[in-house]
């Protein structure tokens, strides 16, 4: 079974040859669509680069793992898939947003209210 990058088939995934081929194919497939990223993750791997520190490490990964993704979906042939998946994730986080933003300030409102109510009360007892 032939996969969806170059000559790869879903045997040479078990083959440990094939598969440093198919890890220079994605050095390849990284650099060309952002080389700048491909020469940071270069020097991240060969520990040219200094020790990043944690939250630099993670920002590094999670770049390189954006290629990765699509990369995959191209090797399994399940692009379309990936693209609706995207998409609908993209949408329910807008609503999650939407939403947390809405909820927020429902609580403001109730909390300022809270607050205004417990400020009238005292206003009463004291004209009492």
């Amino acid at each position: 079974m032939h996969l969806g990058i170059e000559d790869f088939t879903w045997s040479d995934l078990t083959d440990y040859k094939r598969l440093n081929d198919l890890a220079a194919t994605f050095d390849r497939y990284v650099e060309q669509r952002d080389a700048a990223l491909f020469e940071r993750f270069q020097r991240y791997r060969t520990g040219d680069g200094g020790s990043l520190k944690p939250p630099e490490e993670s920002a590094l990964l999670i770049d390189v793992s954006k290629h990765l993704g699509s990369f995959i979906a191209q090797l399994f042939s399940v692009e379309e898939g990936a693209i609706a998946l995207k998409k609908r994730v993209e949408r329910d986080s807008e609503i999650a947003r939407f939403k947390k933003e809405f909820v927020g300030k429902r609580v403001a409102l109730h909390a300022f209210l809270q607050r205004d109510r417990a400020f009238f009360d005292r206003e009463q007892l004291s004209d009492e």
